[in-house]
């Protein structure tokens, strides 16, 4: 040990330890923290995710990872995305530290399902044939995830590399991508390469009525990119992350940046359909997917795939200023905003398409079954200020007060989060977390009802296993990625030394409390009364953020300057910690912290 310096401060002994090894300044907290309620919660709530994930692995795998669930190609309930759909937070709950059958049963039904998907001609490649990157996304997210948990996994590794060389124009074999023009060559691709003249059994199979052939044949002219296909930057950023290749972020760059030219040119709006030479037609709305494509387009497609690429573009370039039309799409849409037209409903809505006679359609009833989908703006909203902290963004938030579900996941709290991040939702993280757990041990109780896999009668989808949205929030700053393809945002992000593995040190929790451009307010507290425990503390998911210094309350300011420290606690401590930081400062990766 090279240096140590001790400071006493209310009960609360710091120091700042310089070890050989490492080099990893650390800080030791003595001064007792009786456990609130908040992690109480949160510690339950990552611990009962282990048995969740070993009821399901039980329940949907068999010991070679295959699947009694008889699989069929498409989007629907039968399709390989949904059954990975229902599994997708387990990597990220892994990530945060919940127990280890949470990476366990992702990673053997993923290795299964290469096996079980190429056995019937559903992969190519070991990778799903073709589809839409809506569905596709909604099967590779979790696998993006991974990246957080086994990232020198030799086989992970190189399914990553393999993958990205699909969607970045090195691979001639597999032609998605055209490096001259910067378009992916068709909204209907995968291992097979891009599908240029689609039939309907390119987008389902099996016998289709004639309802469901009506609905399925204005997928057909899908030989054009549009913004969808973006998700598609989550592969190349991936093998930066894993690889430190610059040459990947390049190639993820260059299509990225076609496509924020594209937007600037169409007025800040981004344009829905893109031809096959680069250029966008004066009908710029059209296109499978786009904005004029109901019912399932507008607004719900054609923001994901460019609120991925501009996340990826901040990890990869620091830039905040790719969000700028993101920015001006949310103000466009809120420009025309109304009150509900649904019935029984009060409030404002915003509209969900776009076409030759300008926006239409309700957001809040734009999905199939008449879903709220009032949530997918607010989300917009929310990544836009997470990713930028700007007073304007956060505005934004408090004076546009469209809420409500995506139809799918409840990003209907995500307003509520900011809100209690500037000091306005006193007791949110106590109440999201225990709502959290209520609908946890619900979960579990449902999945230890279910046979065996191998001892159902005919399984035609999976049940849906673990959910990380609000403890990510509350543990790192960040806002829960889309569940069809988003890389992770954060402020910080933890590593048990321990065990050498990530995610949170056992029996410990953590809670960020306010946050602002240059430093966050963190809450480590450890709720055993018999073990201290050591936590390594990292700014950023990936390390992108460095840190200034941490203040410990009551106590000295501490210089790190990196973006590790570690976080010594005894038995039934806890400390608060203002952590002064330059975000995007610093090169991401996926590397473990003991492996740098």
């Amino acid at each position: 040990m090279r240096a140590l310096t001790c400071v006493a401060a209310i009960g609360l002994v710091l120091f700042l330890c310089v070890a050989c090894s490492s080099s990893t300044p650390m800080l030791k907290a003595d001064k007792p923290m009786a456990a609130p309620a908040w992690a109480i919660a949160e510690r339950q709530l990552l611990d009962i995710h282990g048995k969740i994930a070993e009821q399901w692995q039980r329940a949907f795998l068999l010991d070679d990872g295959t699947t009694d669930v008889e699989f069929i190609h498409g989007g629907g309930v039968q399709a390989p995305d949904d059954f990975f759909e229902c599994i997708t937070s387990l990597p990220l709950l892994y990530a945060l530290g919940a127990p280890d059958p949470t990476l366990n049963a992702y990673w053997k039904a993923w290795k299964g399902s290469l096996k079980q998907c190429t056995q019937q001609g559903l992969f190519a490649n070991e990778m799903v044939k073709y589809l839409d990157w809506h569905h596709n996304g909604e099967h590779y997210q979790g696998f993006w995830l991974l990246g957080l948990c086994i990232p020198e996994n030799s086989e992970y590794r190189r399914l990553s590399l393999k993958y990205a060389s699909f969607y970045d124009g090195t691979n001639p074999a597999v032609p998605n991508y055209d490096p001259q023009f910067k378009v992916i060559r068709s909204m209907n691709s995968g291992g097979a390469g891009p599908v240029m003249n689609a039939r309907i059994d390119h987008w389902v199979e099996g016998n289709v009525d004639e309802k469901t052939r009506q609905f399925w044949s204005q997928w057909l002219d899908c030989a054009h990119d549009g913004p969808l296909n973006l998700v598609t930057t989550c592969f190349g950023t991936n093998a930066f992350l894993l690889t430190g290749d610059a040459g990947y972020k390049q190639r993820t760059m260059d299509y990225i940046d076609a496509w924020r030219d594209r937007a600037k040119a169409n007025g800040g709006i981004v344009p829905s359909i893109v031809r096959l030479d680069g250029t966008v037609p004066a009908e710029w709305w059209g296109g499978v997917l786009g904005w004029d494509f109901t019912p399932f387009g507008g607004l719900f497609q054609v923001s994901s795939g460019p609120r991925a690429a501009c996340g990826n573009a901040l990890l990869l370039t620091g830039d905040t200023s790719y969000y700028d039309e993101m920015r001006c799409e949310a103000d466009e849409v809120w420009a025309h905003r109304f009150d509900s037209k649904v019935p029984g409903v009060k409030g404002i809505d915003v509209p969900r398409y776009r076409g030759k006679d300008g926006w239409y359609g309700e957001l809040y009833n734009g999905l199939q079954g008449g879903a709220n989908a009032a949530g997918i703006y607010a989300s917009l909203l929310a990544n836009l200020y997470l990713a930028t902290m700007s007073d304007q963004d956060l505005q934004r938030i408090l004076d546009r007060p469209v809420q409500g579900g995506n139809g799918h996941s409840g990003w209907e709290y995500e307003p509520d989060w900011a809100r209690y991040l500037i000091g306005r939702n006193p007791g949110w993280p106590e109440k999201v977390l225990t709502d959290a757990l209520t609908s946890a041990k619900a979960q579990l109780a449902a999945l230890e009802k279910q046979p065996d896999c191998g001892k159902a009668t005919q399984r035609t989808s999976a049940m849906g296993c673990g959910a990380a949205g609000r403890l990510f929030n509350c543990m790192t700053g960040g806002i829960m990625p889309l569940w069809h393809g988003q890389l992770p945002l954060a402020r910080f992000r933890y590593f048990d030394p321990e065990r050498r593995r990530p995610g949170i040190t056992e029996d410990c929790a953590a809670l960020v409390e306010a946050m602002t451009g240059d430093s966050a307010t963190l809450v480590l507290v450890n709720t055993s009364l018999d073990k201290s425990h050591e936590i390594l503390v990292q700014t950023g998911a990936y390390g992108e953020h460095q840190c200034v210094s941490v203040q410990v309350e009551g106590g000295e300011t501490v210089p790190i300057g990196d973006s590790l420290f570690a976080v010594k606690l005894a038995p039934g401590a806890g400390g608060r910690y203002v952590v002064k930081m330059k975000r995007y400062a610093n090169t991401p990766t996926a590397g473990l912290p003991w492996s740098r």
